[in-house]
């Protein structure tokens, strides 16, 4: 894709970081399956 300003570079990359950490199912053993950010919510050393 080519980008013909900072701003739309800006804005798909936050999309992809929203997608990636909040969307996505992470296929790591540990994780069950839940999203990245949900997995850091229900850790204890969740930070509020």
């Amino acid at each position: 894709r080519f980008y013909t300003s900072a701003a739309d570079i800006d804005a798909d990359l936050a999309a992809w970081l929203r997608f990636y950490n909040f969307e996505r199912p992470h296929r790591g053993y540990r994780t069950k399956g839940r999203r990245p950010m949900a997995r850091r919510e229900s850790s204890p050393n969740a930070i509020s």
